[in-house]
């Protein structure tokens, strides 16, 4: 009864048992508790002075028998709530140290980080990365068809002209190719239609910084694979800036 559950709270599972019988069938000697939790009387003695100085139970003196009993359960409460104190400061520590924990594995690891991302969480996180934690000062966005792609968010494009970062937007087609080309210098563009008999889109992508991503780049059905690594997002800026002058 309940042993999973206090065992996520730090107590090993004999202390849980112990303290289980406890609340469950009430106060008991070492002898009872020993024949109730099928551990051995000696080993009971441990496990509820293990207990005891949590403050989970207690004993008192009965016919010359020492029993123990459960104290208020709202100390597991407690428990819970120091653990996820410390979980918290683990978390901000991790965050704090991360960034630079990446950077050194990348640096020193030649494989790149390859991740995947869905739904509208992994839709803000890549916006994100390309939009408000970019170094680089263009992105090249590649999709099929220009009438079944919807900009970024309002956020994300004014991010990029913020920050200097030039879009250059490849499509294969597209009846609102004029009117997205007309709004280019406004939204600081480049929009280029490209032949798909001599470079075929097809998968939505987008190649900026040290990052390429591709898949389903809207954000309703956002599904998309993310490579992490530098070398291959220079040799696809370099494909890319061959695209763009020719």
């Amino acid at each position: 009864m309940f042993i999973n559950e206090l065992k996520k709270l730090g107590l090993s599972t004999a202390e849980a048992k112990v303290y289980s019988s406890l609340i469950k069938d009430g106060d008991a000697s070492a002898t009872q508790l020993s024949k109730r939790t099928s551990l051995g009387r000696t080993n009971v003695y441990e496990y509820a002075s293990s207990l005891e100085n949590r403050g989970l139970i207690s004993q008192y003196e009965k016919n010359s028998k020492m029993y123990y009993r459960v104290e208020d359960p709202s100390l597991l409460k407690d428990m819970a709530n120091e653990k996820l104190r410390l979980a918290k400061e683990l978390n901000a520590s991790l965050a704090a140290i991360y960034p630079n924990l990446e950077d050194m594995f990348n640096v020193n690891s030649s494989r790149p980080i390859i991740r995947f991302y869905t739904g509208e969480r992994g839709y803000r996180e890549v916006m994100e990365m390309f939009y408000f934690d970019n170094n680089d000062t263009e992105i090249n966005i590649f999709v099929e068809d220009l009438d079944n792609y919807s900009l970024p968010e309002p956020k994300y494009r004014s991010s990029s002209q913020r920050n200097g970062l030039f879009t250059k937007l490849y499509t294969n087609s597209g009846e609102i190719f004029a009117e997205y080309a007309k709004r280019d210098e406004k939204e600081h563009r480049k929009t280029l239609l490209l032949s798909p008999t001599v470079f075929p889109i097809k998968s939505n992508m987008i190649v900026s910084d040290d990052k390429v991503c591709f898949g389903e780049i809207e954000k309703k059905n956002f599904k998309v694979t993310l490579i992490k690594n530098l070398d291959f997002a220079i040799m696809m800026k370099a494909f890319c800036r061959s695209l763009y002058l020719s």
